[in-house]
């Protein structure tokens, strides 16, 4: 049933994609016609190119690691979506910055509750996701409010649902929180480019890996070669990609 499940969420995501998403950007976002009409072929063309590429990758690394890491990936882009809309959606229905701030934590840490829910388990009691990345990306744009409610969903989430690794979880996830603080405190503007800016920010979120120090040895050795680099990854991609649609919005 799992692999049912996830061939028909793969297939609902593809023709979604191809049905919406030219008319998300013409109602959504405040771009060129020319820029709608790219989604379809955009979509096309890489769907075009994983094809032609996928069976190298899995040759090399093995179906199940190429499937999680594209499955991330896929977590990402739709991540990305729900935290734009969700953005302008939250502007449109509050009346002030305090009241915007608590609705985008409550939705950013129902977000990271969703993500616990669906980790990638290394051994028993220690799982892996990109609730990080959510929580990085709350304290870095929707203040410490935003991020007490958000960590209030996640801690509560990630101690029910328990295992050896659970406080090495609500560690990282507090220097995640604290990073995206730091950053929109002290770091934000201090770049030319946002671009650089928001690597920086990927970077420092991507410091929840350091509790990953105090796991046992095998555990320890199987996380650093296995799952952190992707880690890094996902963190650098997803933060440049939802940062900057986040900003796009804050400037409408």
């Amino acid at each position: 049933m799992g692999l049912v499940a996830f061939g028909l969420g793969a297939g609902l995501t593809e023709g979604a994609s191809r049905a919406w998403s030219i008319i998300y950007l013409r109602d959504a976002f405040d771009v060129a016609p020319f820029v709608e009409s790219l989604a379809l072929p955009a979509l096309l063309l890489s769907m075009a190119g994983g094809r032609l590429v996928a069976d190298r990758f899995i040759d090399r690394y093995g179906p199940v690691r190429v499937a999680r890491s594209l499955s991330a990936l896929a977590v990402l882009g739709m991540l990305a979506i729900v935290l734009a809309y969700s953005y302008s959606w939250a502007r449109r229905v509050t009346g002030t910055l305090t009241q915007h701030n608590l609705v985008m934590g409550c939705i950013t840490g129902a977000a990271a509750v969703a993500a616990m829910l669906n980790p990638f388990v290394l051994s028993e009691g220690v799982i892996v996701d990109l609730r990080n990345l959510i929580i990085g990306l709350t304290g870095a744009f929707f203040g410490i409010l935003g991020l007490a409610v958000a960590m209030l969903f996640s801690i509560t989430t990630r101690l029910v649902l328990g295992g050896a690794g659970a406080w090495f979880g609500v560690v990282g996830m507090l220097v995640s929180g604290c990073a995206g603080l730091f950053w929109a405190r002290f770091l934000r503007h201090r770049f030319n480019k946002n671009w650089l800016s928001y690597c920086v920010l990927g970077t420092m979120i991507s410091a929840h890996l350091l509790p990953g120090f105090w796991f046992p040895k095998e555990i320890f050795v199987s996380f650093m070669i296995d799952i952190a680099p992707w880690l890094v990854v996902f963190n650098l991609l997803g933060t440049c990609v939802i940062a900057s649609l986040v900003t796009y919005e804050e400037h409408l």
